[in-house]
């Protein structure tokens, strides 16, 4: 629903004039639709990019579990911090893969 700018009356989105007081909205450009280009190959990195985040994320987290044997508690953290990062990478390919199909 849309609303008059000049009495507030309530009116469908669609409308050209006010029913009510007769404002007449001013002329709304038509909207230009995108499409995003896609390919397979495109998809494929996608997985490809979900994949090494994947394995990315394990090796790290077997470096922070390292470095806790160690006690060199702030590369444990470092190491923690770069997982939760490969995580996040591997979350925003599988995003963008679901928006394209």
């Amino acid at each position: 629903m849309a609303w008059c700018p000049s009495c507030r009356t309530e009116l469908p989105a669609t409308a050209v004039n006010c029913e009510s007081c007769g404002y007449d909205f001013p002329h709304r450009p038509a909207v230009l639709v995108q499409h995003w280009a896609w390919s397979s190959l495109a998809d494929l990195a996608l997985v490809a990019g979900q994949l090494v985040g994947l394995l990315g994320a394990i090796l790290r987290l077997l470096s922070a579990l390292r470095s806790l044997l160690d006690f060199e508690f702030a590369d444990a953290g470092v190491h923690v911090m770069q997982v939760a990062l490969l995580l996040a990478t591997v979350v925003a390919f599988a995003r963008v893969q679901q928006i394209q199909k």
